[in-house]
């Protein structure tokens, strides 16, 4: 029987890769202001805007609640009180498997260490990028990859803007940012895609799969 009290969402961002990737869907409780812990991650409405964040906790005391995204370099600039936290999160459920997410003390050191990885996976890339760019746009990779694996674009209307991914089977690689007018592809999956083939969303999402899939 499902738990009432269990919520959920999807998570949409960037800030708080690689803890979350783009369409994990997000199981949390709701949580009174002092339960939460340095450490936790928690799904918040910053000064009263409506719009839930969703980000760790870095210090928690009577002077507030201070978080950042696992993936930014630098702190929110809020200090959040209790009323503006909406719930903690517990777990994550990603291509149908179901994964705890850690808080306090655990989920600091999980955080440092999956962002060290993240560092030294980056480092590596830099490196090897000059002689991995020409693979995507001569499509060799591509050419391998069932077709029900190969990377299609999914097109969402919305009121405030339209919404564009980028999927390889159940998994989000990449999506269109509207803020920089631009497309953001995962690294490991870069191999794949000719980021100058994209379109932006102005252009019908059939052309993109056929061009896609040549």
């Amino acid at each position: 029987m499902r738990n009432p009290s269990v919520l959920h969402m999807i998570y949409t961002g960037s800030s708080m890769e690689p803890t979350f990737m783009r369409g994990d869907r997000v199981y949390y409780r709701p949580c009174a202001g002092e339960e939460i812990r340095r450490g936790d991650v928690i799904i918040f409405t910053p000064g009263g805007s409506g719009r839930k964040i969703m980000h760790r906790v870095i210090s928690a005391g009577p002077a507030g609640i201070r978080t950042s995204g696992d993936g930014n370099p630098r702190p929110d600039p809020w200090v959040l009180t209790p009323g503006e936290i909406t719930g903690r999160v517990t777990h994550l459920q990603r291509e149908g498997k179901r994964r705890r997410v850690s808080g306090g003390l655990a989920g600091r050191l999980r955080c440092n260490v999956l962002r060290l990885k993240s560092s030294i996976r980056s480092s590596a890339a830099d490196c090897l990028d000059p002689l991995l760019r020409p693979l995507p746009k001569a499509g060799a990779l591509m050419r391998r990859l069932p077709e029900k694996y190969r990377p299609r674009i999914l097109s969402f209307r919305r009121p405030e803007e339209n919404q564009m991914l980028i999927v390889m089977g159940r998994l989000v690689i990449g999506w269109y940012v509207p803020g920089v007018c631009g497309w953001r592809i995962r690294r490991r999956f870069r191999l794949f895609i000719d980021e100058a083939s994209l379109p932006s969303p102005s252009i019908p999402s059939s052309l993109f799969r056929d061009r896609l899939s040549c």
